[in-house]
């Protein structure tokens, strides 16, 4: 049992705490799209603390040739903890225990969307002080211009593909895309197949929707090229009580990195 959690002192029901967090899972699951894209490793558990990145960084006076000793630092990127807090009504709670399938848990719900948000904001816009350079900015390669025609998507995911290809990056490939270029996409037609339809032929991969993008992005899937580590995957917790509600905090620990820059072509609305 992770204690820090505090679950074992909350007044809370097994039944309610198992519809809490099914409710909270649907909704991480529906809105997450990096972990679509990227490699996963972990969860590693609550005491994982920072990924090995296989490098060291040598003190400055030990370059020195008369230096008697060198030595350095090993470098690690440090895994980021987040904590969402929300407040449930006791009442509303209770009734999840009576197996209410109506109950008021709508502050869950936002909280594990924001929780979800945040580690794609990450992903791929990056986060800069927790030691996180994100897809887009990692990226090797200039921004395609998009624009607002879905007809034209495949000949500029095309050109995401050629880059990617000359520079010896393989597929298959994924196109996330924000919230209006997705539908854009999802929703035009034209006489053959559809745009959307010659996009997954091309990538043979997955049009991914991602609300934290303005514009998306087209990536390699192979392998090796991103990796998301996790340390405590989410999970709820408990913080406080009061006669009427119950606080609490959806948290996680995660870090980022992108380990090819080419493997990846940013698309600009």
């Amino acid at each position: 049992m992770v204690t820090f959690l505090r679950r074992e002192v909350a007044p809370i029901s097994e039944a309610a705490w198992a519809e809490l967090d099914a409710q909270a899972g649907q909704v991480i699951r529906r809105t997450l799209a990096g972990r679509k894209v990227v490699d996963l490793s972990g969860p590693h558990g609550w005491e994982f603390g920072a990924v090995n990145l296989g490098r060291i960084k040598l003190n400055d006076e030990t370059k020195k040739k008369a230096a008697p000793v060198q030595w350095g630092v090993r470098e690690v990127l440090p895994l980021a903890e987040i904590r969402v807090f929300f407040n449930l009504s006791q009442f509303e709670i209770d009734n999840l225990s009576r197996g209410a399938a109506d109950a008021d848990i709508d502050p869950l719900l936002d909280a594990a969307a924001t929780a979800a948000k945040f580690e794609d904001q990450a992903i791929f816009q990056g986060l800069a002080k927790a030691g996180i350079t994100g897809v887009l900015k990692a990226a090797a390669s200039t921004p395609l211009k998009l624009g607002n025609d879905p007809a034209k998507y495949p000949q500029i995911v095309g050109q995401a593909l050629k880059t990617m290809g000359l520079a010896g990056v393989g597929g298959p490939y994924a196109v996330v895309l924000g919230p209006d270029a997705y539908f854009n996409l999802m929703q035009a037609t034209q006489p053959g197949y559809p745009p959307k339809r010659v996009i997954t032929d091309m990538t043979e991969g997955e049009i991914v929707l991602c609300p934290v993008l303005d514009g998306g992005v087209v990536m390699s899937t192979r392998g090796g090229d991103f990796e998301l580590t996790v340390g405590a995957d989410f999970s709820i917790g408990y913080q406080r009580h009061e006669k009427d509600s119950v606080e609490f905090f959806l948290t996680e620990s995660f870090t980022f990195r992108v380990i090819e820059p080419k493997a990846a072509v940013p698309l600009a609305l």
